[in-house]
């Protein structure tokens, strides 16, 4: 098993490194991911869920395509006894293409396979 930080850190390189084909390489074929939004449908982000890993690299590259510039931080790390998840703050700031911007802290759990893959990804927006 690997060590759950070490797993984290891979998909967060891949995220602020843009690049969805990585991002997607961190997720097992089969896994549950579910982002749980603001509570209003303004946001794409709202509810999402992906089934395999070429909807997760779709996602992700719709948000790249979106996004003109941020950065990601995974803070205050947690991982369960059994080393198989990890619980975190993510907190994500950037601009839009549109010139708006954002800045968030969500609260992000994942669990991993024994080559450490995600099998379940939850990840719960919020206001920073």
């Amino acid at each position: 098993m690997l060590d759950p930080n070490t797993c984290l850190d891979r998909y967060g390189h891949a995220v602020n490194g843009r690049d969805a084909d990585a991002v997607a390489a961190c997720f097992a074929p089969e896994h549950a991911y579910r982002v749980h939004g603001l509570g209003d449908d303004a946001s794409a982000w709202n509810n999402k869920q992906a089934s395999n890993p070429e909807a997760i690299r779709e996602e992700y590259q719709r948000f790249f395509d979106l996004v003109e510039d941020f950065h990601a931080e995974y803070t205050d790390r947690i991982v369960d006894e059994a080393g198989a998840s990890i619980a975190c703050i993510v907190r994500v700031a950037g601009r839009n293409r549109d010139g708006t911007s954002f800045d968030m802290a969500n609260a992000l759990h994942l669990s991993y396979d024994a080559s450490g893959r995600i099998v379940c990804f939850d990840n719960w927006y919020g206001q920073a």
